[in-house]
């Protein structure tokens, strides 16, 4: 079977640690559990080293189509600009894995 993932990353601006991580959990996560076949399927914060500080995926099974229909929507349009405006190195990119 194929796993697609949008991968999530950013670093956190200084003294505003939690503000992507609140906005991912408040604005991202229940967009994406509202769009049907897809899911947050990881979330990861960073404690130390040279790599972003946040990676968080976005799952679909079987094919990235839900994938590249959930990040042409107008709500995702929308509040990844917000969340731009929140964190700085924020970049999101599709992978194939299979399992």
């Amino acid at each position: 079977m194929m796993l697609y993932k949008l991968i999530i990353t950013f670093d956190a601006r200084d003294g505003e640690a939690g503000a992507g991580q609140r906005f991912f959990a408040q604005n991202i996560a229940p967009l994406v559990q509202g769009h049907g076949r897809v899911y947050v399927g990881e979330i990861w914060w960073t404690m130390w080293g040279e790599i972003p500080q946040f990676l968080g995926g976005i799952i679909a099974e079987g094919s990235a189509d839900a994938l590249r229909e959930l990040v042409r929507t107008d709500r995702w349009q929308k509040l990844w600009e917000e969340f731009k405006s929140l964190v700085d190195n924020l970049s999101l990119r599709l992978v194939q894995e299979e399992v």
